[in-house]
């Protein structure tokens, strides 16, 4: 068994916004841009507050035809500067998926960069390793491009 305390795998990326850090966070906290900014996602259900902020939740998701549900829930919300989040798919209970999402000033503007930690329970092979990394760099990139367009949308640029 593969010691879990370890990710087998990690992606970060990160992308700057001409708008302050605490409006990007404010975006991406709001509840009701949940499925703006997670377009496969078909459920946002069982909401519970957590008591530094953010919330626990169950996250459903249509992938290929096939709902995936997993418990998130808030292990650090720290309003306009950081955000991180631990998933459990309720179908594959060895697995889990760590989300840190920190949010910088850049002049102007921000830099928000997110992290995104697998934890397994088996080894993942070559191919599976690309190809978690290859989907996960993707997921990320069109969340971030989400979040874009609705800054653009609320900004009118």
């Amino acid at each position: 068994m593969v010691d879990r305390s370890d990710p087998a795998l990690v992606v970060e990326v990160e992308r700057h916004f001409e708008v302050p850090p605490a409006v990007v966070f404010a975006l991406i906290d709001n509840d009701e841009h949940f499925f703006v900014l997670r377009p496969d996602a078909v459920e946002h259900r069982d909401l519970v507050p957590e008591p530094g902020g953010g919330h626990s939740c169950t996250q459903v998701y249509d992938k290929r035809g096939r709902r995936i549900a997993q418990r998130s829930t808030c292990l650090e919300h720290i309003p306009g500067q950081r955000m991180v989040n631990e998933a459990q798919t309720e179908s594959k209970p060895g697995n889990r998926q760590r989300s840190t999402m920190t949010f910088e000033p850049a002049g102007t503007g921000s830099v928000v960069r997110v992290r995104q930690e697998l934890f397994t329970s088996h080894r993942l092979g070559r191919f599976a390793r690309w190809a978690y990394t290859n989907g996960l760099q993707s997921s990320m990139n069109g969340f971030l491009d989400r979040v874009e367009a609705l800054i653009g949308h609320q900004t009118g640029s």
